[in-house]
């Protein structure tokens, strides 16, 4: 057990031992079987293949393609506080003390955070799809996806909505006027950037929007209609933007 996986799985049984009895049995659950080193999501062997924080909060990701979002921004993230977090949106956190960024554990890559987005995305939305791999290098695919037989194939692009730009702008005295209008910006930018697909192509392919570490669904709803034009002409066969958690993950196309 690498001491990221030490560090979550010890901090799912001091929280668990605390649980007041009110809580809800679904967390209870979930804690329950982090501590006994399973994903509490889909019951795997929990492996903890990387952490990595920002100033945007934290969060581990699991071998099995799943991840436990930290939306937390003090100086020194706690545990307990960030499973309590899990699922806030990054416009709960304007206004709050930043983070320090620190990335440690094992590396994924560039492919390997591809795919963990997708099997994330399926398991809630394509329960069908349980073969992933990347596609080819030169490829415009990212991932490929398909059921057990064959029968049902997906493609998908994956790419990340917030960059370090954003970061900074959000440790401004006006970020949380900033916020909704720049998150709309960088929706656009994200579709722009894959708009030099074909368009033949584009009509194949799932487009992922990686939220991390997550938005809130105001924006979603804010960039569906001022964007409707740019989704309309890009016409992409779906296009989502994901978070980690089933209820930050949200349809933008078609409306």
């Amino acid at each position: 057990m690498n001491k990221h996986t030490e560090r979550f799985v010890e901090g799912a049984k001091k929280i668990l031992e605390k649980a007041p009895a009110s809580s809800d049995p679904k967390w209870i659950e979930y804690l329950t079987l982090s501590s006994q080193q399973l994903c509490g999501v889909c019951r795997a062997p929990l492996d903890v293949a990387r952490f990595e924080s920002n100033k945007g909060g934290a969060r581990y990701i699991f071998v099995c393609g799943h991840s436990h979002v930290v939306i937390s921004l003090e100086e020194t993230i706690g545990l307990s506080e960030g499973f309590k977090a899990a699922s806030l949106g990054v416009g709960e956190a304007v206004g709050q003390q930043k983070t320090q960024a620190r990335i440690g554990g094992e590396s994924l890559t560039k492919e390997g955070e591809e795919l963990a987005r997708t099997k994330i995305f399926a398991f809630y939305f394509r329960k069908e799809l349980t073969k992933f791999y990347n596609d080819k290098q030169d490829s415009p695919i990212d991932v490929i996806a398909e059921s057990e037989n064959g029968a049902v194939k997906e493609s998908f692009q994956v790419t990340k909505l917030y960059n370090e730009e954003f970061w900074k702008e959000l440790n401004t005295k006006n970020a949380a006027n900033l916020i909704t209008d720049r998150v709309i910006v960088l929706i656009k930018d994200a579709i722009d950037r894959k708009k030099n697909l074909d368009s033949k192509q584009r009509e194949k392919i799932i487009l992922l929007i990686d939220t991390w570490p997550g938005i809130l669904p105001e924006f979603a709803e804010r960039g569906k209609e001022i964007l409707e034009k740019l989704l309309n002409d890009a016409n992409f066969k779906e296009v989502w933007l994901i978070g980690s958690l089933k209820e930050q993950m949200f349809k933008i196309w078609p409306q």
